[in-house]
């Protein structure tokens, strides 16, 4: 978790100044995106802790254990998984919403601090709101052949719920969209 945690925010703070260079609006997005990550972790944990998922989820970490010996910690190789997925997302909303309040600011530099919150809450909510359904969807569309096997099979619904293959695919996708 800590490998995944400094690797992907070193990526991500070079990827952005690379980008959209070393200034305020990248510098803000890279700490909001540090506490998203920060926030990742700690949500990751307790869902993981309290479902009791094992992080054998697929196919390929069934192979990876007997490849390393049982070396691996599965459960927290499940949050480096949700840790890298979130990156992705907050860096999108997190450049965007600190590109808005500096020109929100320099449209009007006369707003309170209250004002220019109020304002980009606003924007944000709606950017966030976009963000979101661009993920469920994302995550529907890669899960589709999955979805149209879980149809047409004879399994109930909370019997498939409660499996660690399609229930680590909905919390990615609920932490995703925190």
């Amino acid at each position: 978790v800590l490998i995944a945690s400094v690797v992907s925010l070193m990526l991500l703070v070079i990827t952005m100044i690379f980008t959209h260079g070393y200034n305020k609006v990248t510098m803000s997005a890279f700490y909001g995106c540090a506490l998203s990550v920060f926030v990742t972790i700690i949500v990751s944990y307790l869902v993981i802790v309290k479902a009791k998922f094992t992080g054998f989820n697929s196919e390929e970490a069934t192979y990876l254990y007997y490849n390393t010996a049982g070396l691996i910690n599965f459960k927290l190789l499940t949050i480096s998984s949700f840790i890298i997925g979130v990156i992705g997302v907050v860096n999108d909303g997190a450049i965007t919403q600190s590109g808005m309040v500096r020109e929100l600011k320099r449209l009007n530099s006369n707003l309170s601090f209250f004002e220019y919150y109020r304002r980009a809450m606003k924007v944000g909510n709606e950017h966030a709101g976009t963000l979101v359904n661009t993920l469920l969807l994302v995550y529907v569309s890669s899960s589709l052949p999955l979805l149209l096997l879980l149809y047409t099979g004879d399994t109930p619904l909370y019997i498939l719920l409660n499996k660690e293959m399609i229930a680590v695919e909905i919390v990615k996708a609920l932490i995703g969209c925190i």
